[in-house]
Protein backbone atom coordinates (compact mmCIF):
# COMPACT_ATOMS: atom_id res chain seq x y z
CA UNK A 1 0.00 0.00 0.00
CA UNK A 2 2.83 2.78 0.26
CA UNK A 3 3.70 3.46 -2.53
CA UNK A 4 5.99 6.64 -1.06
CA UNK A 5 7.79 7.50 1.92
CA UNK A 6 9.47 10.51 3.38
CA UNK A 7 11.44 10.14 7.09
CA UNK A 8 13.25 13.14 8.79
CA UNK A 9 15.76 12.54 11.73
CA UNK A 10 16.84 16.07 13.32
CA UNK A 11 20.66 16.25 14.24
CA UNK A 12 19.06 16.71 18.28
CA UNK A 13 18.15 12.50 18.03
CA UNK A 14 21.37 11.54 15.97
CA UNK A 15 24.10 12.69 18.35
CA UNK A 16 27.30 10.31 18.57
CA UNK A 17 25.80 8.19 15.67
CA UNK A 18 27.94 9.91 13.38
CA UNK A 19 25.54 10.28 10.31
CA UNK A 20 27.14 12.75 9.12
CA UNK A 21 30.43 10.84 7.52
CA UNK A 22 28.72 7.82 7.69
CA UNK A 23 25.40 8.04 5.34
CA UNK A 24 27.13 10.08 2.76
CA UNK A 25 29.81 7.37 1.74
CA UNK A 26 27.19 5.19 0.86
CA UNK A 27 25.48 7.57 -1.80
CA UNK A 28 26.17 7.78 -5.27
CA UNK A 29 25.15 10.99 -7.33
CA UNK A 30 26.03 13.08 -4.59
CA UNK A 31 25.98 16.89 -4.34
CA UNK A 32 27.40 19.13 -1.92
CA UNK A 33 25.02 22.59 -1.12
CA UNK A 34 26.20 25.47 1.12
CA UNK A 35 23.42 27.75 2.60
CA UNK A 36 24.18 31.56 3.61
CA UNK A 37 23.85 30.78 6.80
CA UNK A 38 26.93 28.15 6.80
CA UNK A 39 24.41 25.22 7.02
CA UNK A 40 25.50 22.57 4.29
CA UNK A 41 23.75 19.81 2.71
CA UNK A 42 25.15 16.49 0.96
CA UNK A 43 22.07 14.99 -1.11
CA UNK A 44 22.51 11.80 -3.28
CA UNK A 45 20.90 8.30 -3.60
CA UNK A 46 20.98 4.56 -1.93
CA UNK A 47 19.38 2.48 -4.18
CA UNK A 48 16.10 4.31 -5.48
CA UNK A 49 16.25 6.60 -2.32
CA UNK A 50 16.67 9.96 -2.59
CA UNK A 51 18.84 11.14 0.31
CA UNK A 52 19.72 13.72 1.84
CA UNK A 53 22.57 14.79 4.52
CA UNK A 54 23.01 17.74 6.67
CA UNK A 55 24.19 19.68 9.27
CA UNK A 56 20.18 20.08 10.75
CA UNK A 57 19.55 16.33 10.38
CA UNK A 58 19.02 13.33 7.26
CA UNK A 59 15.96 12.54 5.28
CA UNK A 60 14.69 9.61 2.86
CA UNK A 61 12.54 9.88 0.29
CA UNK A 62 11.50 7.18 -2.58
CA UNK A 63 8.85 4.23 -2.95
CA UNK A 64 10.10 1.36 -0.13
CA UNK A 65 8.20 -1.01 -2.51
CA UNK A 66 10.73 -0.59 -5.56
CA UNK A 67 13.32 -0.83 -2.44
CA UNK A 68 12.49 -3.81 -1.40
CA UNK A 69 11.08 -5.67 -4.27
CA UNK A 70 13.31 -4.11 -6.92
CA UNK A 71 10.10 -2.07 -8.57
CA UNK A 72 6.60 -1.70 -8.01
CA UNK A 73 4.29 -3.51 -9.51
CA UNK A 74 3.47 -5.61 -6.77
CA UNK A 75 1.92 -5.22 -3.41
CA UNK A 76 3.99 -3.92 -0.34
CA UNK A 77 2.76 -5.64 2.85
CA UNK A 78 2.67 -4.11 5.84
CA UNK A 79 5.27 -6.68 7.22
CA UNK A 80 7.23 -6.35 4.27
CA UNK A 81 7.34 -2.35 4.89
CA UNK A 82 8.79 -3.06 8.82
CA UNK A 83 11.74 -5.57 6.80
CA UNK A 84 12.17 -2.50 4.87
CA UNK A 85 13.23 -0.07 7.35
CA UNK A 86 15.29 -2.44 9.02
CA UNK A 87 17.09 -2.99 6.55
CA UNK A 88 17.99 1.19 5.98
CA UNK A 89 18.67 0.77 10.17
CA UNK A 90 21.16 -1.64 9.40
CA UNK A 91 22.98 0.21 6.49
CA UNK A 92 22.99 2.95 8.06
CA UNK A 93 23.49 1.93 11.44
CA UNK A 94 21.07 4.19 12.64
CA UNK A 95 17.03 3.30 14.16
CA UNK A 96 15.48 4.61 11.73
CA UNK A 97 12.51 3.53 13.05
CA UNK A 98 12.19 6.56 14.83
CA UNK A 99 12.59 9.05 12.23
CA UNK A 100 9.44 10.76 11.59
CA UNK A 101 7.12 10.69 8.30
CA UNK A 102 6.81 13.82 6.19
CA UNK A 103 5.13 12.79 3.54
CA UNK A 104 2.92 9.31 2.78
CA UNK A 105 1.67 8.10 -0.89
CA UNK A 106 -0.71 5.41 -0.49
CA UNK A 107 -2.17 3.14 -3.80
CA UNK A 108 -3.48 -0.09 -4.82
CA UNK A 109 -3.94 -1.67 -7.73
CA UNK A 110 -6.39 -3.01 -9.73
CA UNK A 111 -7.07 -5.26 -12.33
CA UNK A 112 -10.25 -4.15 -14.10
CA UNK A 113 -12.99 -4.99 -16.57
CA UNK A 114 -12.70 -2.19 -18.87
CA UNK A 115 -10.41 -0.03 -19.94
CA UNK A 116 -9.14 2.29 -16.93
CA UNK A 117 -10.36 6.03 -18.39
CA UNK A 118 -13.82 4.48 -19.08
CA UNK A 119 -14.10 4.79 -15.32
CA UNK A 120 -13.53 8.41 -15.08
CA UNK A 121 -17.01 9.74 -16.32
CA UNK A 122 -18.56 8.45 -13.25
CA UNK A 123 -16.22 9.61 -10.73
CA UNK A 124 -17.28 13.68 -10.16
CA UNK A 125 -16.72 16.41 -8.01
CA UNK A 126 -15.03 15.88 -4.71
CA UNK A 127 -15.69 18.36 -1.96
CA UNK A 128 -12.38 20.67 -1.34
CA UNK A 129 -10.52 19.17 -4.14
CA UNK A 130 -10.17 20.36 -7.39
CA UNK A 131 -11.08 17.92 -10.30
CA UNK A 132 -8.80 17.72 -13.06
CA UNK A 133 -7.95 15.02 -16.06
CA UNK A 134 -4.94 15.05 -18.08
CA UNK A 135 -4.68 12.64 -20.73
CA UNK A 136 -5.15 9.42 -19.51
CA UNK A 137 -4.43 10.12 -15.60
CA UNK A 138 -7.76 11.66 -13.41
CA UNK A 139 -6.17 13.55 -10.31
CA UNK A 140 -8.07 15.52 -7.18
CA UNK A 141 -5.82 18.67 -5.76
CA UNK A 142 -5.77 20.67 -2.47
CA UNK A 143 -3.12 21.93 -0.38
CA UNK A 144 -2.56 18.96 1.47
CA UNK A 145 -3.57 15.97 -1.00
CA UNK A 146 -3.92 14.74 -4.22
CA UNK A 147 -5.29 11.70 -5.61
CA UNK A 148 -4.76 10.10 -8.50
CA UNK A 149 -6.48 7.65 -10.94
CA UNK A 150 -4.72 6.35 -13.93
CA UNK A 151 -3.54 3.29 -15.92
CA UNK A 152 -0.21 1.55 -13.96
CA UNK A 153 0.90 -0.76 -16.78
CA UNK A 154 0.21 2.26 -19.37
CA UNK A 155 2.46 3.91 -17.33
CA UNK A 156 5.05 1.17 -16.67
CA UNK A 157 5.28 1.37 -20.84
CA UNK A 158 5.82 4.59 -20.89
CA UNK A 159 8.99 4.32 -18.61
CA UNK A 160 10.66 1.46 -20.38
CA UNK A 161 9.59 -0.79 -17.30
CA UNK A 162 8.86 -4.77 -18.02
CA UNK A 163 5.18 -5.19 -16.94
CA UNK A 164 4.42 -8.64 -14.40
CA UNK A 165 3.17 -11.21 -17.23
CA UNK A 166 -0.23 -11.04 -15.43
CA UNK A 167 -0.84 -7.50 -16.43
CA UNK A 168 -0.19 -7.94 -19.84
CA UNK A 169 -3.44 -6.90 -22.14
CA UNK A 170 -5.06 -6.14 -18.56
CA UNK A 171 -6.60 -3.11 -17.63
CA UNK A 172 -4.62 -1.56 -14.40
CA UNK A 173 -6.02 0.85 -12.14
CA UNK A 174 -4.06 2.58 -9.78
CA UNK A 175 -5.86 4.56 -6.90
CA UNK A 176 -2.77 6.62 -5.37
CA UNK A 177 -3.66 9.07 -2.50
CA UNK A 178 -0.90 11.61 -1.74
CA UNK A 179 -0.30 12.62 1.85
CA UNK A 180 1.82 16.08 1.32
CA UNK A 181 1.81 18.64 4.12
CA UNK A 182 0.98 18.24 8.24
CA UNK A 183 0.61 14.95 7.99
CA UNK A 184 -0.21 14.86 11.94
CA UNK A 185 -2.81 17.44 11.72
CA UNK A 186 -4.37 14.90 8.77
CA UNK A 187 -4.19 11.98 10.72
CA UNK A 188 -4.75 13.70 14.15
CA UNK A 189 -2.09 12.30 15.82
CA UNK A 190 0.77 13.42 18.06
CA UNK A 191 3.49 11.78 16.25
CA UNK A 192 3.60 9.71 13.24
CA UNK A 193 7.03 7.75 13.06
CA UNK A 194 8.40 4.68 10.47
CA UNK A 195 7.48 2.53 13.71
CA UNK A 196 4.18 3.76 13.66
CA UNK A 197 3.62 3.30 9.68
CA UNK A 198 3.64 -0.39 10.53
CA UNK A 199 1.92 -0.64 13.29
CA UNK A 200 -1.59 -2.62 12.74
CA UNK A 201 -3.33 0.42 14.59
CA UNK A 202 -2.04 3.01 12.30
CA UNK A 203 -1.52 0.91 9.49
CA UNK A 204 -5.59 0.20 9.53
CA UNK A 205 -6.16 3.87 9.77
CA UNK A 206 -4.12 5.10 7.14
CA UNK A 207 -5.85 2.09 4.89
CA UNK A 208 -9.35 3.25 6.32
CA UNK A 209 -8.49 6.99 4.82
CA UNK A 210 -7.16 6.25 1.77
CA UNK A 211 -10.31 4.19 1.38
CA UNK A 212 -12.67 7.09 2.67
CA UNK A 213 -11.04 9.38 0.14
CA UNK A 214 -12.23 7.51 -2.74
CA UNK A 215 -15.07 7.34 -0.56
CA UNK A 216 -16.23 10.82 -0.70
CA UNK A 217 -16.07 11.54 -4.18
CA UNK A 218 -19.33 11.82 -5.72
CA UNK A 219 -20.35 9.16 -8.00
CA UNK A 220 -22.38 10.07 -11.54
CA UNK A 221 -24.99 8.45 -12.44
CA UNK A 222 -27.02 6.73 -15.72
CA UNK A 223 -30.16 7.77 -16.85
CA UNK A 224 -32.52 5.29 -15.66
CA UNK A 225 -34.84 4.13 -19.04
CA UNK A 226 -38.16 3.73 -17.18
CA UNK A 227 -39.72 6.74 -17.55
CA UNK A 228 -43.36 6.00 -17.18
CA UNK A 229 -46.81 8.70 -15.93
CA UNK A 230 -44.83 11.98 -17.40
CA UNK A 231 -46.08 15.08 -16.02
CA UNK A 232 -44.69 18.17 -17.91
CA UNK A 233 -42.32 19.19 -15.20
CA UNK A 234 -41.39 15.79 -14.81
CA UNK A 235 -40.53 15.35 -18.66
CA UNK A 236 -38.58 18.27 -18.80
CA UNK A 237 -36.59 17.02 -15.59
CA UNK A 238 -36.08 13.81 -17.38
CA UNK A 239 -34.98 15.76 -21.09
CA UNK A 240 -32.16 17.49 -18.78
CA UNK A 241 -31.32 13.99 -17.19
CA UNK A 242 -30.37 13.03 -20.82
CA UNK A 243 -28.73 16.29 -22.24
CA UNK A 244 -26.27 15.96 -19.18
CA UNK A 245 -25.94 12.62 -19.79
CA UNK A 246 -25.17 12.91 -22.83
CA UNK A 247 -22.73 15.66 -22.68
CA UNK A 248 -21.19 14.01 -19.24
CA UNK A 249 -21.65 15.14 -15.92
CA UNK A 250 -18.46 16.49 -15.16
CA UNK A 251 -18.47 18.70 -18.39
CA UNK A 252 -21.81 20.13 -17.48
CA UNK A 253 -19.94 21.19 -14.09
CA UNK A 254 -17.11 23.16 -15.29
CA UNK A 255 -19.38 24.95 -17.77
CA UNK A 256 -21.85 25.59 -14.72
CA UNK A 257 -18.35 27.01 -12.59
CA UNK A 258 -18.01 28.87 -15.76
CA UNK A 259 -21.18 31.15 -14.97
CA UNK A 260 -20.64 31.54 -11.26
CA UNK A 261 -20.27 35.28 -12.07
CA UNK A 262 -23.65 35.21 -13.77
CA UNK A 263 -25.34 34.13 -10.39
CA UNK A 264 -26.96 36.34 -8.48
CA UNK A 265 -25.68 34.64 -5.75
CA UNK A 266 -23.18 32.45 -4.79
CA UNK A 267 -26.02 30.36 -3.14
CA UNK A 268 -27.94 30.23 -6.20
CA UNK A 269 -25.32 28.97 -8.00
CA UNK A 270 -24.51 26.30 -5.64
CA UNK A 271 -28.31 25.07 -5.30
CA UNK A 272 -28.45 24.93 -9.27
CA UNK A 273 -25.56 22.53 -8.85
CA UNK A 274 -26.91 20.42 -6.56
CA UNK A 275 -29.86 20.24 -8.30
CA UNK A 276 -28.26 18.89 -11.08
CA UNK A 277 -26.43 16.30 -9.13
CA UNK A 278 -30.34 14.95 -8.11
CA UNK A 279 -32.24 15.15 -11.34
CA UNK A 280 -34.75 12.28 -12.04
CA UNK A 281 -33.38 10.51 -14.38
CA UNK A 282 -29.58 10.09 -13.22
CA UNK A 283 -30.88 7.54 -10.65
CA UNK A 284 -28.91 4.49 -11.61
CA UNK A 285 -25.89 3.49 -10.17
CA UNK A 286 -23.35 2.58 -12.83
CA UNK A 287 -21.83 -1.35 -13.14
CA UNK A 288 -18.17 0.56 -13.39
CA UNK A 289 -18.68 2.07 -10.32
CA UNK A 290 -20.00 -0.83 -8.43
CA UNK A 291 -17.16 -2.87 -9.73
CA UNK A 292 -14.98 -0.18 -8.85
CA UNK A 293 -16.64 0.20 -5.19
CA UNK A 294 -16.64 -3.75 -4.87
CA UNK A 295 -12.68 -3.66 -5.01
CA UNK A 296 -11.62 -0.49 -2.80
CA UNK A 297 -14.18 -2.40 -0.32
CA UNK A 298 -11.97 -5.49 -0.72
CA UNK A 299 -8.92 -3.85 -0.02
CA UNK A 300 -10.31 -1.46 2.73
CA UNK A 301 -11.50 -5.88 4.56
CA UNK A 302 -8.48 -7.46 3.34
CA UNK A 303 -6.32 -4.70 4.83
CA UNK A 304 -3.07 -6.80 5.68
Amino acid sequence: MYDSVGLWMPSGELVGSGYKDKIPALLSNTTFKEKSNGNWWITGNYKNLFVSVGEEGFSIKGSPNKFYHGYNFKKLTRQEFELSIEMLSDTFSIDIKQARASSLDVAHNFVMQEPVVAYYPFLGICRYYYRQQILNSLYYRNGLRTLIFYDKALEGKMNGEIIPDAWMGKNVLRFEVRFRNRLLKQFNMASLTARDLYSDEVYIQIVHRWASEYKNIKKNKVMNPGVDNLTCKKAKEILLSALVAKIGQNEIVSLVDGWKDNFTTKKEAQRFKKGLAHLGGLTLESDLIKELDKKINQVKEYYR
